[in-house]
């Protein structure tokens, strides 16, 4: 008799901002840490959703306007906004990368059931992995791979937990 791990059913996001009150969420298998955002070099012709380049650790990193690169906000931030904010750090298909992020909120722990593809003609599905309800409102699961391929012209590579299991 075979049994079914409990964890296959489940997924761990981290719920952060975008610069409103929409909460998004990432698997915290793709964060590596969530850290204040350090000082950024701008380099020439880079993607307008790039803010700039950082050095962590003796890496340099690009650092993603997540919120510009989902279409949450198309406002331009000030330097002392993205000072003020948070980074995400991800390591995913081998790449390294900064998401910068308005806020934290929590980790959360949900039933894959719970889940829901995004409704087709909503606009919210290019970037959208599913849907649930937290705390009776809305959070949106990132595909950050998505994201990372168009921006970094990263390949995507399908992962399971991108999948939402039937």
């Amino acid at each position: 008799m075979s049994t079914t791990s409990n964890s296959a059913n489940r997924l761990e996001p981290l719920l952060f901002y975008l610069g409103g009150r929409r909460r998004f969420g990432i698997n915290v298998l793709k964060i590596k840490e969530v850290i204040p955002c350090p000082p950024l070099h701008q380099l020439p012709s880079s993607n307008p959703k790039i803010l700039g380049v950082a050095e962590l650790r003796n890496e340099t990193l690009p650092i993603i306007n997540l919120a510009k690169a989902v279409g949450a906000t198309h406002r331009t931030l000030s330097e002392e906004q993205i000072k003020q904010d948070s980074v995400i750090t991800t390591e995913i298909n081998r790449s390294h990368q900064g998401l910068w992020i308005s806020g934290v909120d929590k980790i959360i722990l949900c039933d894959w059931k719970n889940i829901s593809p995004p409704a087709k003609g909503t606009g919210i599905g290019s970037y959208t992995a599913g849907v649930t309800l937290i705390d009776n409102e809305l959070m949106q699961l990132l595909d950050i791979e998505k994201v990372l391929a168009e921006i970094l012209g990263l390949e995507t590579i399908q992962t399971d937990d991108l999948d939402i299991p039937n």
